[in-house]
């Protein structure tokens, strides 16, 4: 016998129901905490165990033909599923990462986060051209959203459309600040390996440096660079980088 069951039990009360999705709600916010511990495997278990019972809820509330709450329990499924997609962006299994983050964006098409996620996912599976739509599509609904304007910029840089990426490189740095935490959102943008709060300008300026380097711009390069080092001054990516464009002025 399942947990939704066990808590069921013989006779379904509206008290049972809200136990359930407590539950749910539970299950949810420790596989939260299991990711940031990287313990991912017990987390994916606890994601699927939750959005099992959030859809459980909503099978058993369609019966009961109260279907604005049923549909309000299928959508919590769906959302903690696409904390999965965390989990898999976070393994490198991108194409799992985006069949989750793809159900997020149908059922919130308003929200650029989730456009950008998605296009996160396309990035690193190199379909930039896909994931370029995707931080459109996010930069519609939110067109400062640092996160889309610096992955569209290196997008751009894919595509070898460098003058278009540094664009969007500046848009990233002007609209640039703290990132508070925000789960799982400050997970999904770390594109240099550091999994603290930092600056957003400093990945933006790391990757506008990145492409004046590869344009032989090399004094405008570490310049960015030194900027990139302000903000987050434990750089590593960023301190290299700017030794390697040092080395040809």
């Amino acid at each position: 016998m399942d947990i939704f069951s066990k808590i069921l039990g013989k006779h379904s009360t509206k008290d049972k129901i809200k136990q359930c999705a407590k539950k749910a709600s539970e299950m949810n916010s420790r596989a939260n905490v299991l990711v940031e511990m990287e313990k991912f495997d017990d987390a994916l278990i606890l994601y699927d165990n939750s959005a099992d019972m959030w859809e459980k809820i909503g099978d058993f509330l369609s019966k009961e033909n109260v279907d604005d709450k049923a549909q309000e329990a299928y959508n919590r499924s769906i959302e903690t599923k696409s904390g999965k997609g965390l989990v898999y962006f976070k393994l490198g299994s991108y194409e799992d990462a985006l069949k989750c983050i793809e159900s997020m964006s149908e059922l919130y098409p308003k929200n650029a986060l989730n456009w950008s996620n998605r296009g996160m996912a396309l990035f690193h599976l190199k379909r930039y051209e896909e994931a370029l739509e995707s931080f459109d599509r996010a930069l519609e609904v939110d067109p400062e959203l640092t996160e889309a304007l610096c992955s569209k910029g290196n997008c751009l840089a894919r595509l070898e459309r460098y003058e278009e990426s540094l664009e969007y490189f500046d848009q990233a740095r002007d609209n640039a600040n703290i990132m508070h935490f925000n789960f799982p959102r400050f997970t999904w943008f770390s594109m240099t390996g550091s999994s603290n709060l930092k600056a957003d300008v400093s990945q933006a300026c790391y990757f506008k440096g990145i492409v004046l380097s590869m344009l032989g711009r090399y004094t405008e390069a570490v310049e960015t660079f030194d900027e990139a080092l302000e903000a987050r001054p434990v750089f590593p990516e960023a301190l290299d980088a700017r030794k390697e464009a040092l080395s040809h002025i």
